[in-house]
């Protein structure tokens, strides 16, 4: 088994984007990861990403409206055959 963490940080002059993407993101990923047989291995990761200047950049409930959110979270799982 082993654990794993990841760390990222984005930054862009506001000239540069459009309205409602963030100027700043942090993001930060926790992994952990087991090999269950010889090529077979197991996957858990926890996302958190964060809108470091306070824009609204993530969800909303329908395609085109606004974000509601600050911070978006995703909880991923992988079953990995390695050949």
């Amino acid at each position: 088994m082993s654990l794993n963490g990841r760390g990222e940080w984005f930054t862009q002059s506001k000239g540069n984007i459009g309205p409602g993407l963030p100027s700043k993101v942090l993001a930060l990923t926790a992994t952990a990861q087991y090999d269950l047989w010889k090529n077979v291995v197991s996957r858990l990761e926890l996302r958190w990403d964060h809108s470091a200047d306070g824009t609204l950049a993530y969800g909303g409930t329908t395609v085109g409206a606004p974000p509601t959110r600050k911070n978006a979270y995703e909880l991923i799982a992988n079953v990995i055959y390695k050949f």
